[in-house]
């Protein structure tokens, strides 16, 4: 019988959904840690966050969890998501560009003018389930690291200098 669905959903052209699991850490200094479950369903990933406050360089860790729906997009390098926090009902939308298995940009809130940053980390290897993988894991070099989230850093800008002298 098994079989015979299997041909049927291969035959008709459906597919099944694919599911994954994103890392981020995010927040005025990173001081929130998340996983996305997300799958994929009509090119738009759709799933829960999981925050933990995990405190960071302007806070201190208070270990406080609550969710959130989402729907992300990845268009090109670019991110885009939106979810409404459980808790107060906000909306918050992301903009993010991506980078091989990462991404990294600002996240937007309704009702307050605070621009948060984010880092996501997306499992590598594209669209599987990563769950085993990513499950209670603490440490990410990267989304670790205070520069991945230090929104004041500077794009290098030329120096004068480089241009050679002035006349």
């Amino acid at each position: 019988m098994r079989t015979v669905l299997c041909g049927l959903f291969v035959g008709l052209g459906l597919s099944t959904a694919s599911a994954e699991v994103w890392q981020t850490r995010e927040g005025l200094c990173g001081e929130w840690r998340s996983q996305w479950e997300v799958e994929q369903q009509n090119g738009v990933w759709k799933g829960t966050i999981n925050y933990v406050q995990v405190g960071g360089p302007c806070s201190q860790r208070t270990d406080q969890r609550t969710s959130s729906d989402v729907e992300a997009a990845i268009v090109g390098g670019s991110f885009y998501a939106v979810h409404r926090n459980q808790q107060d009902g906000r909306v918050c939308s992301y903009y993010g560009q991506i980078d091989e298995d990462r991404a990294k940009g600002f996240e937007l809130c309704e009702g307050t003018a605070v621009r948060l940053t984010f880092a996501l980390r997306l499992p590598p290897g594209g669209s599987r389930d990563v769950r085993e993988r990513y499950q209670g894991r603490e440490r990410d070099e990267w989304l670790d690291d205070p520069q991945t989230l230090d929104r004041d850093q500077a794009h290098p800008s030329p120096r004068l200098d480089q241009f050679g002298p002035r006349r």
